[in-house]
């Protein structure tokens, strides 16, 4: 569970305060920015359940 929350966390630039625990990233799974009818990326979070953020 620990993952999950440190992977949303650094996903919407979340900060720690001073003294607390450090960042773990997820991964970049699939990036369709460049695609006008529906710009999306995938990313799998360190448990590796994939979703996907719609780019405006």
């Amino acid at each position: 569970m620990r993952g999950s929350a440190e992977f949303w966390r650094y996903l919407l630039d979340l900060r720690y305060r001073p003294g607390d625990d450090d960042v773990t990233e997820g991964e970049l799974r699939f990036d369709r920015t460049d695609t006008p009818e529906e710009p999306l990326r995938a990313y799998a979070d360190p448990a590796g359940h994939v979703f996907c953020i719609f780019v405006a």
